[in-house]
């Protein structure tokens, strides 16, 4: 469905600014990029708004180096139907995680 266009390779170009975060927006994929910080990794995230919600949920799609840029755009599109759906998706991850450690 998405392809590999749009985003140049993120690893090497993007810097964190030192004052805070920034987002490399992608422009194959709406609300969809790259969130650089000081403190950590290049992450995958989303933007999206739940269905009758005015606060935007950023949902974390996964680290730069671990995913691929086509893999992580099909992530986040399925994501975004999954919030679309009124779906709660960090909260999944969460109970999802819980899980995991027990």
């Amino acid at each position: 469905m998405v392809g590999d266009e749009g985003l140049e390779p993120p690893t090497p170009s993007l810097r964190p600014d030192p004052t805070g975060e920034f987002v490399q927006d992608d422009l194959a994929v709406p609300r969809f990029g790259v969130r650089v910080r000081p403190s950590g990794p290049p992450v995958y995230v989303l933007f999206s708004r739940r269905p009758r919600e005015t606060k935007p949920t950023r949902i974390t799609i996964g680290r730069v180096d671990g995913i691929s840029l086509a893999d992580a755009r099909q992530r986040a599109w399925e994501k975004y139907l999954a919030v679309r759906r009124v779906l709660d998706v960090n909260g999944e991850k969460r109970r999802t995680a819980e899980t995991r450690k027990a």
